[in-house]
This record gives structure tokens, sequence and C-alpha cells, in this order.
């Protein structure tokens, strides 16, 4: 992410970025201009009102990371529900066949 023209703001720094974020939205299919603003920007709703924050670069590549710490997570419990169930695991077994993530 590079700085924005806003304080304390960021943007997908290249084309390169640009790329990146236009495949990652392909691939989640969901429009790019809202993932583009989930990774710049907070969102904070109170009682009374919605306050949208922009975030720095540093603070852009940190919700990057956790967005992709998210999904790994999510991909990877969801792999492992598959392998158990292709191969007929019992929930109430004692035994089982553990996938290590490396």
């Amino acid at each position: 992410f590079a700085k924005g023209t806003e304080i304390d703001s960021s943007i997908p720094r290249d084309e390169k970025s640009w790329f990146h974020l236009r495949t990652a939205a392909e691939l989640l299919q969901c429009d790019e201009k809202s993932l583009e603003d989930s990774l710049c920007k907070r969102i904070m709703a109170t009682r009374d009102e919605t306050i949208t924050k922009t975030l720095d670069p540093e603070a852009a590549t940190l919700s990057r990371d956790a967005l992709a710490k998210v999904m790994y997570s999510r991909l990877f419990d969801w792999l492992v529900e598959k392998i158990n169930s292709s191969i007929g695991q019992d929930p109430e077994s004692k035994y089982l066949i553990g996938v290590l993530d490396i």
C-alpha cells in the first residue's frame, strides 16, 4: 500500500497491486471497490452513527494480513472437514486421521 491523497489514507501501491486486488475480488466474487474499502478503511458503528476512518499504509497492510489469515484458517478447516467426511470419519470415534499444516 502507498499513502493516499487524504490524511492517514492508503491506496494500492502500483499497477501490480491493483491487478492482485482485482484478481482477489474476482475470486472472492465481490466488488473490487468493496474489497479495497475493507482493506483501506475501518468502519466503526456507534449507537447513533457510523464512522469511517481511513487507514494508513501500515494499518492497511495489517488489515490485508488479517484477512488472509482468516481466509486461510477457514479454508483449512473446510478442507479437513471435507477429508473427514469423504473417508467416513465418525465424529464420535476415538480414532482419527490428523492433517498437519506446516
